[in-house]
């Protein structure tokens, strides 16, 4: 039994001051018995960032953290993140990492990545 986390992508509001959740699944591989915790947080992702497709907390994103609980028998939770909405026509796909620590459990999936799409 472990952990994992997974990518997900949302469509970036077209108006400056709107917002969109993205919504990072949290997965145990089998049912538990007891309670699992771990804690769960985003982070602007330096590769990303310095390629230019990197989203930035505070500007794309809200930079987020949590302490999530499995109870005995769940096996999916989710990591919501707020995405900032922008009046920009540019075309292009952002990227940030979200990553699990401190669980009772093995973390076989440690990072996943939120994508940032821009659709028309």
């Amino acid at each position: 039994m472990s952990l994992e986390l997974h990518d997900a992508t949302v469509s970036r509001p077209h108006t400056a001051g709107a917002t969109a959740t993205l919504n990072i699944p949290v997965k145990l591989t089998k049912p538990e018995t007891v309670p699992v915790t771990v804690h769960v947080a985003t982070n602007d992702y330096a590769p990303m960032v310095a390629a230019g497709v990197g989203a930035v907390a505070g500007r794309d994103y809200d930079a987020a953290s949590s302490d999530l609980t499995f109870a005995p028998g769940e096996t999916v939770k989710s990591f919501p993140v707020t995405v900032h909405g922008t009046d920009s026509t540019v075309q292009i796909t952002l990227y940030f990492e979200v990553q699990a620590t401190h669980c009772n459990v093995p973390v076989s999936m440690p990072r996943a990545f939120g994508l940032i799409q821009y659709r028309t």
